[in-house]
């Protein structure tokens, strides 16, 4: 009887082990951190987190910015974004106040006009909250091309 028990106990270590395979050994990849989507994210300010941001060439220089400001003030506040360097393209978002959350894309719209940046690129923009430290972020420049963003592109009146 002892024997059985002790086959038992072996083939179900042995079992076990079999059925683990290569996760045993394996690093998991839900551990490892990575952008699940087109665009870049990054955290700056006073703890505000900028989400999925990509600009979205619209042709003749212009180019739509699509992001969403994670703040962890409900009161609102304003966001800066500066294109390489160039004070002169620099935009203002607003934050929304009383949420969390500000979405910037088909409804609000932040155009660069004379950005010189192809589909394809990366263009370093400078993120920066008042009264907070600031980020700059390689954001990817997509075309209004793909299906997705054919309506996020700047509109000719835009331009």
């Amino acid at each position: 009887m002892k024997a059985r028990a002790a086959a038992s106990i072996v083939l179900s270590v042995g079992l076990a082990g079999g059925l683990a395979g290569c996760n045993l050994l394996s690093p998991q990849a839900t551990t490892k951190h990575y952008v699940a989507s087109d665009g870049v994210s990054g955290n700056f300010g006073n703890g505000i987190a900028v989400r999925n941001a990509f600009l979205v060439d619209g042709g003749n220089g212009a180019a739509n910015l699509v992001a969403t400001f994670v703040s962890p003030d409900v009161l609102g506040g304003t966001v800066t974004v500066q294109p390489n360097a160039d004070a002169a393209l620099t935009q203002s978002v607003a934050l929304t106040g009383g949420s969390q959350v500000t979405v910037i894309g088909p409804t609000t719209t932040v155009t660069f006009s004379g950005l010189d940046a192809q589909p394809g690129s990366l263009v370093p923009l400078y993120f920066q909250s008042s009264g907070g430290e600031g980020v700059t972020l390689d954001v990817p420049v997509l075309t209004n091309e793909i299906g997705a963003y054919a309506t996020l592109a700047p509109s000719a009146a835009a331009q």
